[in-house]
C-alpha cells in the first residue's frame, strides 16, 4: 500500500464525513417531516449550507458543491433524507450504492465510513451492525488492517454500549 492510496483514503473519508455532517445538520434544522417538498429542502440548503460552504471555499448551487485544493477536488452533493437511512440489511449491491451516490467506493471504504459515521452520531448499535457486516463479508477478502480496524471498533463500541446501558439502568 503506497502513501498516495492512504492519502486518497483519508481524503475520501473526510469528504464523506463532511458531506454527512452537513446533510445531518440540514436534516436536523429542517427536521424534514413528510410533506416537505424537494424545492423547500433545496431552499434550506441554500439558506443554511451554501453560505457556510462558500466560506470554506466551496462553489456551487442547488445540490452540488465542489472545491479544488492541493490537486484534489472535494465534491458535496445533497440528497434529501437518503444517506441517513443506510442500513446493513439493505447493503446487498455495492454497485447500486455507488451508482446512487455517484462514487466508486470499495466495500472496505463503505464499511469504514459507515462505522465512523454511526459512531460520530452516537448510534453505536447500528455501528456494531455495520462492523459485523464488514467482518462477515471481508474476512479473508481484505487487507489485515481493515479487519483489525473492525475488530478494534467492535471492542470499543461494545464497551460504550455496555456503559450506556449501565448508566440508563442506574438513572432513577
Amino acid at each position: 500500500m503506497d502513501v498516495t492510496k492512504i492519502i486518497e483514503g483519508i481524503a475520501l473519508l473526510l469528504s464523506v464525513l463532511f458531506i454527512v455532517g452537513i446533510s445531518r445538520i440540514i436534516y436536523q434544522v429542517a427536521f424534514r417531516p413528510k410533506g416537505v417538498t424537494s424545492a423547500e429542502f433545496k431552499k434550506l440548503v441554500q439558506k443554511v449550507a451554501k453560505p457556510r460552504l462558500n466560506s470554506l471555499g466551496f462553489l456551487g448551487n442547488a445540490w452540488d458543491f465542489s472545491k479544488a485544493e492541493n490537486g484534489l477536488t472535494y465534491c458535496i452533493q445533497f440528497v434529501p433524507n437518503r444517506f441517513l437511512n443506510m442500513e446493513p440489511s439493505n447493503f446487498k449491491d455495492l454497485k447500486t450504492w455507488n451508482d446512487f451516490y455517484q462514487v466508486n467506493l470499495s466495500l472496505e471504504k463503505w464499511i469504514w465510513s459507515l462505522v465512523l459515521l454511526q459512531e460520530r452520531s452516537g448510534n453505536y448499535p447500528k455501528g456494531l451492525e455495520f462492523i459485523q457486516l464488514g467482518l462477515k463479508q471481508l474476512k479473508g477478502n481484505s487487507e489485515d488492517w481493515v479487519i483489525e480496524f473492525l475488530e478494534e471498533k467492535e471492542k470499543q463500541n461494545h464497551g460504550i454500549e455496555k456503559s450506556l446501558v449501565q448508566n440508563k439502568n442506574q438513572t432513577p
